[in-house]
């Protein structure tokens, strides 16, 4: 558990510390720096022995490192996360998006042909504004579409933080 702590800022102004949490706790913060007692969960290969209490939760879970001496931390970065339970998903285990590769791909002025591209051999879906063949996975009525920002991916409304964990 950390606890509190006062002091002088980098502009000589009094500042205080508040932050109290168990090792392996996940914290949001609204500013770009990493507090003490915090590491970014960006994904980096850290010590096993200078995080050892951290590692003593995580362990491998999100990532082996080099697989003697250091573990990974979890890749925040751009994702979502979401709580365990109800969709056979293990703690830890990152689910790739499954809207990916959907595009709304010609409009007749009557109705919508929607198709949905699959990953190819090496794993990468069609670029922007190339020109494909495709199957219509079904068609909709001009006049059923509604109107409105109407974005190419599926994502709510968000803001991004600075996601850290404690790690002593």
């Amino acid at each position: 558990m950390i606890g509190v702590r006062s002091g002088i800022n980098e502009y000589g102004q009094p500042s205080k510390f508040i932050l109290s949490g168990y090792v392996g706790e996940f914290k949001y913060f609204g500013f770009e720096s990493v507090p003490p007692h915090c590491l970014a969960c960006d994904g980096s290969e850290v010590s096993r022995e200078t995080y050892s209490e951290l590692f003593a939760v995580f362990g491998t879970m999100y990532g082996a490192g080099n697989g003697t001496t250091t573990f990974n931390l979890p890749d925040f970065r751009g994702a979502f996360l979401r709580c365990v339970g109800g969709n056979a998903a293990n703690l830890g285990v990152l689910q790739d998006a499954t809207l990916v590769g959907q595009y709304c791909l010609g409009n007749n002025g009557s109705q919508i042909a929607l198709a949905v591209y699959q990953r190819d051999s090496e794993g990468t879906l069609p670029r922007a504004n190339t020109s494909y063949s495709y199957t219509p996975m079904g068609y909709i009525p001009q006049s059923e579409i509604v109107s409105g920002n109407i974005g190419w991916t599926s994502r709510p409304l968000n803001y991004a933080v600075n996601i850290c964990v404690v790690y002593e």
